[in-house]
């Protein structure tokens, strides 16, 4: 039987998301402070990019196969 090693990783994305603000704001401020306010309402990005060198191994996830410990 092989042995096997299952674990969780972690990395980065960086996207471009659009979203409609509303017609009372007026300020680049006030964008960016609306943003922050409904960031949970945010979609992620449809088309993103790995960032090199984010990629973490989540030793607290792991689960092992036939491997005697």
């Amino acid at each position: 039987m092989a042995k096997r090693i299952t674990f969780g990783v972690t990395y980065q994305k960086y996207g471009y998301v659009t979203v409609e603000l509303p017609r009372e704001i007026k300020t680049e401020t006030e964008a960016l402070e609306f943003i922050k306010d409904n960031w949970d309402k945010v979609p992620l990005p449809e088309y993103a990019e790995y960032i090199p060198g984010s990629d973490e191994l989540d030793a607290d996830d792991v689960v092992f196969e036939n491997i005697l410990m």
